[in-house]
């Protein structure tokens, strides 16, 4: 009985050991993006007018900066931007809504959503190339 007590009690550290192990190799797997630039977004589900556009993203005196514009008559700063692990929250002024903006940075591609006060809209994203100088 006390060698099956013991092994019990070996094998379960053996599982919390890979599990803290496997936690950590995850954390590292992720590769850290830096989301400063212009990213065309398309949100199929938005409203007319407000479906696509473009995410450009600048570094300012207190942190990054957002602006989303979505034609050349019509864009919309950002505020309470936060940026941490790859993942990028802000808050926008849309037709008088406060729409907040959520989503994630992997390599060149953003995916997220936009919620409204009339539920959340997908939103998905790729870093526009910048031609080289």
């Amino acid at each position: 009985m006390m060698k099956k007590s013991v092994l019990f009690l070996i094998a379960a550290v053996l599982i919390g050991f890979s599990g803290i192990v496997n936690a950590q190799d995850t954390e590292k797997k992720i590769d850290p993006v830096n989301p400063v630039g212009k990213w065309d977004f398309q949100a199929v589900d938005a409203p007319y007018g407000y479906e696509k556009g473009q995410i450009v993203i600048s570094k300012g005196e207190k942190g990054l900066k957002v602006k989303i514009i979505f034609n050349e008559y019509s864009q919309t700063d950002g505020y309470k931007v936060k940026y941490e692990n790859n993942k990028l929250t802000f808050t926008v002024y849309v037709e008088n809504e406060s729409v907040y903006m959520s989503g994630t940075f992997i390599k060149d591609t953003f995916t997220g959503k936009a919620s409204t006060t009339e539920g959340d809209i997908g939103v998905k994203a790729t870093r526009k190339k910048e031609p080289k100088k």
